[in-house]
């Protein structure tokens, strides 16, 4: 007696039609190979630490969202990829920003350039190459009042444990320096005067001169580390965490972020952030006619475009120069 077999099915294996969002499906428990490349993209010894994690965020959200391997996405996809973007919602619920969509877009705009330099058998076109990042309008810097910067140093004279880390905080913060760049800096970096900001690539060095008041703060909150018995190597942080646990440790971005909006929070000033410090800063040393090329190189733009922004201000500070040059001092008519 013969078995009949049961009939054959022709399962099709072709991947053509639109990518679908993995996250909603049931994952393979085999590895996903593209992880390879990724990996090698961020860790990249010439990129810096912020970007690093944000490329790492929106490489993770875009291999969730398709398994497509790099040989078989198109434009199409990167079209297709977009319009879910422009969908999607935060985690708070609310449509992705413009800047957060142009964020995803740029990322992918590095990894498939990198990509298609390093690995031209995998991708040897660029897919997202006629994607365009949205226009937006920049918005306009506003720094902050004198009186909230008097209220700011008020405010640091109520704290106890920190009040003098947190105080050459302020100090360097007003020097518009970013936070990710103070939470890097070593004892080493300060030389009594200025401050030795190294990046991740030997055009990202600059120098920043501190002021009077700035160096010695600094200088009283080392020795005061040398008297509780710290040895003050040269790679030792600079800034140094209070928080359960990591006393002693570097001060983290996010124990930066903490401690100046606690500190606006006894000033009076709500939101207070790290970045608005860096636009005062930029916005006084225009005011006070340092030539805007300068200024970009103290407070380390590089983007000449993202420094426009500050440029509006550009007429009252080619006053104040013309008068100072003239050495007249400010003009009563």
């Amino acid at each position: 007696m013969e078995t009949s077999l049961p009939a054959i099915v022709v399962v099709p294996l072709s991947r053509e039609g639109k990518p679908h969002p993995r996250s909603r499906q049931i994952q393979s428990e085999s590895p996903d190979l593209r992880q390879v490349q990724v990996q090698e993209f961020l860790q990249r010894p010439t990129l810096a630490p912020n970007s690093r994690q944000v490329y790492a965020q929106e490489l993770k959200r875009f291999l969730g969202w398709t398994d497509l391997t790099w040989k078989d996405l198109r434009g199409q996809h990167l079209t297709q990829y977009k319009q879910f973007l422009e969908a999607a919602t935060s985690q708070r619920g609310k449509p992705l920003s413009t800047a957060s969509i142009n964020k995803a877009i740029a990322t992918l705009k590095s990894f498939f350039k990198w990509m298609v330099a390093t690995y031209p058998d995998l991708m040897s076109t660029n897919p997202i190459q006629r994607i365009k990042l949205e226009q937006i309008s920049p918005a306009p810097v506003q720094g902050l009042a004198p009186e909230d910067l008097a209220q700011i140093w008020a405010a640091l004279n109520t704290l106890e444990d920190t009040q003098q880390r947190d105080t050459v905080l302020v100090h360097l913060l007003c020097h518009g320096l970013r936070a990710g760049e103070l939470v890097r800096l070593n004892v080493g970096d300060f030389d009594g005067r200025l401050l030795h900001l190294t990046g991740p690539q030997p055009a990202a060095t600059r120098l920043v001169p501190l002021r009077q008041a700035a160096q010695s703060t600094v200088q009283a909150y080392l020795d005061q580390r040398c008297e509780q018995g710290e040895t003050l190597t040269p790679d030792r942080p600079l800034l140094l965490s209070h928080g359960q646990g990591r006393q002693g440790d570097r001060l983290s971005y996010h124990g930066l972020y903490f401690a100046i909006v606690r500190l606006g929070q006894r000033a009076g000033i709500p939101d207070l952030h790290p970045h608005q410090f860096r636009h005062t800063c930029a916005l006084e040393l225009l005011h006070q006619g340092v030539d805007p090329m300068q200024v970009m190189y103290l407070t380390g733009y590089k983007s000449e475009k993202t420094f426009q922004r500050y440029l509006p201000h550009r007429s009252e500070a080619a006053v104040t120069a013309f008068y100072k040059a003239m050495g007249e001092g400010q003009a009563d008519q």
